[in-house]
């Protein structure tokens, strides 16, 4: 063999080995933006409301499958109080490529009266950075409730959206994983928020029907212009029966790698596998 082609031939390998290194590098996900998957203590960099008769705390008792020990209890256990908490996702820097955040939750029946429109309720919102938390700045909006006669309330607890409205059921002191993919800022995609069961816990429709999971899509706000922070409250502003006890675990967002660079490296690699066949 011509020693100059041999060298050739050597070149071009090494370093179609590296383009296809670096595309499948590209391809993995990115480190986490946040995480906490075992609260041994109480996580900073939250913002905090717990008035009186309201407390979040770290409790021990994390879902059975995952690596966690402890999770996140928010309580509150008046018709008056408002406890919630408040962290950033975005690594402090807003994000406006594609988030996947997740996290796990269970929520428990504390009261249980026929008469009373709306308790046992979570509310969680993703917001971008301006501070402003109406529905206009809201990337995500999601409800954990149990109300007076949806469904098979005795024994459920609905799944709905940032107005409440139920996509479904789940069971209440069982343990479920949310995942919320946010696309990209100014595409045309909407969120895909996705609730499964975890150790067995069972999801209903919102014809309740048993299903494998439930998932709804939600376009932003009209002025969201990046992704921040995600916002749990147990009951809302309006609302003053929320009497909720929701526990939080698992929380974690990652930011999908830029595409630009797979579409370098995959260019680059076809030229020298072109010059490689003539």
């Amino acid at each position: 063999m011509n020693p100059t082609s041999a060298l050739k031939f050597q070149s071009v390998t090494a370093v179609s080995a590296i383009a296809l290194g670096l595309i499948f590098a590209a391809g993995a996900q990115a480190a986490p933006l946040y995480t906490d998957q075992n609260f041994s203590t109480f996580p900073t960099g939250w913002t905090l409301s717990t008035p009186t008769n309201t407390s979040i705390s770290v409790a021990s008792g994390a879902p059975a499958t995952g690596t966690d020990t402890n999770n996140l209890h928010f309580v509150d256990n008046t018709n008056a109080a408002l406890a919630s908490g408040k962290v950033n996702i975005d690594g402090g820097t807003p994000q406006t490529g594609i988030v996947t955040l997740s996290f796990d939750i269970k929520m428990t029946l504390v009261m249980v009266d026929a008469s009373t429109n709306q308790y046992n309720k979570m509310v969680m919102r993703i917001y971008d950075s301006s501070g402003i938390t109406n529905s206009a700045h809201t990337a995500v909006g999601m409800t954990f409730s149990r109300s007076a006669g949806a469904g098979n309330s005795s024994s459920k607890l609905t799944f709905g959206d940032q107005g409440g409205t139920s996509v479904g059921f789940f069971e209440p002191g069982s343990w479920y994983n949310i995942s919320i993919t946010l696309p990209a800022i100014g595409t045309t995609a909407t969120s895909v928020i996705t609730i499964t069961g975890l150790d067995g816990a069972k999801v209903y429709n919102a014809s309740n029907t048993l299903v494998s999971s439930l998932s709804f899509s939600q376009a932003f706000g009209s002025s969201v212009t990046n992704f921040s922070a995600l916002s749990l409250s147990t009951g809302s502003s309006g609302e003053n029966t929320s009497y909720a006890d929701a526990n939080i675990s698992n929380i974690v967002s990652v930011p999908e790698p830029s595409a630009g660079l797979s579409i370098l490296v995959g260019s680059g690699l076809l030229f020298i596998l072109r010059r490689r066949l003539r």
